[in-house]
This record gives C-alpha cells, structure tokens and sequence, in this order.
C-alpha cells in the first residue's frame, strides 16, 4: 500500500507561461531529498501529489517537505474514486484514526469540489459527511470557525481525503532565481541572510574566510556546523574555507 502525500503550491499557482518550469523545480528539489527512497509524484491544478512505498519512513518524508522552499502547505492524504459511496466509505476509514480516533473536540468539514460533474455541491457534502462525524462520534461539536480538527474532501480526477494539513516554508523553489555565493561569519544574520535569499529560489554554496591564529579553529567549526544546519533548506551546499591571514597581514 502506498503512502500518498498532498502538496499545495501557494505562490508558484501565480505564475503565468512559466509556471511548470516552478512545477517541475519544486518537484526536483522534494525527489533529490528522497534519492533513496522509490516514488512517483503528478501534478494537477494548484497541487502536487507524491506516492511512496510504504517502507519509506514518515520522519524522513516530513523533513524533507519541511525543509524545502515552494510548499505552501502538505498532508498525508488518501485517495478513492471520485463517487459518493467512495467517498464515503474513505472518510469513514480516516476518521476512524489519526486526529479524528479519540470522539472529542469541535471540528468542521471543507469540501473542495473541482469535478462540478459530482452529485453534491461542496456545501451539501460538508453537512452530510459532517452528520456522519456526530454520528459516528456524538461527543464531538461543529465550529466552522476555530475548528480543532478539520477534514479537507477535494473533489477531481479522484477524490482525496485528508485531515489536518501541516503549513510549508512557501516562497520560490530553490534553483529558480539562479546562482550565489553566501558569506558566513559565524553570527546569526549570514544564515538567515542565505534562509531567506533560498526563500525568493537562489541556489547559494557558503564561503568562509579563516585567519587564523586571529580567528579559531572553534569559529570554524561553528561555520561548519552553521552550514550543515541551513543546507537542507538551500538544497545541499558546499562550503569554502579560504585560508585568509597571509592577505589580511
């Protein structure tokens, strides 16, 4: 059984005639995170969808999506045909785990019906799968403005289903805005300068300038561990260690 994962693309659904070329980088960046691992990924209106086996860890999929630039939100999702006994019968498999499991809280349904051929407008699905949560659970109450657990139903080619979503980083994919060089000095604002460069899509390697005996070899194992800690974000990086202190004397 395959472990399907939901993207929503924010910005990169604003862009014109190039708007695949964002398509595609983004879903580069995601599959040479996840190299190892097998999947298959497709793309429709406004989303991303990945498909992996089961065996592939959920920590190491979720660092992955966490880490790069371009999502606006994702969540593990299932999938059934994009009929009402369907859909009925998935939701009824998703509420029976994950947020949904323990009957409490308030909660609210969100249908999303792009395929206008389905039965049920948006609303009236919301009012009969939401029936079918109290009725399931009786404890639980409907607020359809501060929700604690919310039920997304998006109606297409097929019907995905999914609880909860996690937020993404946003921005532009990594590689979109060509090319840089990020100089790290060891405080805080060069790697949140090169964060937040990565966020517009400008693929960066780092550079350090040693001197020492006047800068230690402690600084320079802070810059090592400075990039190792912003390079997930930036997509990988390679750090160069320029030997400084003969042009600094």
């Amino acid at each position: 059984m395959k472990k399907l994962y939901l993207i929503r693309l924010g910005e990169i659904s604003l862009k014109g005639g190039n708007r695949a070329l964002f398509e595609k980088k983004l879903k580069t960046n995601i599959k040479d995170k996840l190299v190892k691992y097998r999947s298959s990924a497709s793309k429709q209106k406004g989303r991303l969808y990945f498909e992996f086996d089961e065996d592939v860890p959920d920590s190491v999929i979720e660092r992955a999506l966490n880490t790069t630039f371009g999502l606006d939100g994702w969540a593990r999702a299932v999938k059934c045909k994009p009929d009402w006994e369907s859909v009925k019968a998935t939701v009824e498999r998703v509420i029976s785990e994950g947020v949904f499991a323990d009957g409490k809280g308030t909660f609210k349904v969100k249908t999303k019906r792009e395929d206008k051929t389905f039965p049920l407008t948006s609303y009236q699905c919301d009012c009969e799968i939401g029936g079918m949560i109290l009725e399931k659970y009786p404890d639980m109450k409907v607020d359809v403005k501060h929700p604690e657990k919310v039920l997304f139903i998006e109606i297409r080619r097929e019907a995905w289903i999914y609880t909860n979503p996690e937020g993404g980083l946003r921005g532009l994919p990594v590689g979109t805005a060509g090319k840089a060089m990020a100089l790290l000095s060891g405080g805080i604002d060069s790697p949140v300068a090169a964060f937040r460069m990565a966020s517009r899509g400008l693929r960066q390697e780092c550079l350090y300038f040693h001197a020492y005996p006047y800068t230690s070899d402690e600084a320079l194992e802070k810059v090592k561990s400075l990039a190792k800690l912003i390079s997930p974000y930036l997509q990988g990086t390679l750090l160069h260690v320029v030997d400084f202190t003969e042009a600094q004397l």
